[in-house]
């Protein structure tokens, strides 16, 4: 067809929000706003290294988006990184306290029980 102007393909639309930056930065929008585009990011692993979100908001102490993300969202806590490590040997090795026991409780929740179980922390000494 002569005179026709060639048309660009059209390209994908990059995501406006990046889970594992948000984690990172314990940017709750941020996170919320991926989960909206594409819920399935939760538990997605991150090209690189293999971490989850989860695993990132623990290794850098993010408290508050590793609680937004198991509590409010219930990420799994037991998906590991390309090097078989869980978000829990991150904050663990890291020395983030607060992390660390926010993650024992949502992995073995029947270890505190409002019967007085032993206290997932005091099982697992760091």
């Amino acid at each position: 067809m002569k005179g026709a102007t060639p048309r660009a393909k059209p390209q994908p639309a990059q995501p406006q929000f990046d889970i594992f930056h948000g984690a990172d930065i314990n940017d709750l929008t941020e996170i919320a706003g991926a989960l909206q585009e594409d819920p399935a990011a939760l538990d997605a692993r991150e090209p690189l290294t293999g971490k989850t979100a989860t695993a990132i908001a623990a290794a850098d102490g993010n408290y508050l988006a590793l609680h937004f993300l198991l509590v409010t969202h219930n990420a799994d806590p037991w998906v590991k990184d390309k090097h078989g490590l869980l978000a829990l040997d991150y904050a663990r090795a890291i020395g983030h306290q607060a992390c660390r026991q926010l993650l024992l409780q949502h992995m073995y929740p029947d270890l505190d029980d409002a019967s007085g179980g032993p206290g997932v922390v005091r099982l697992f000494p760091r």
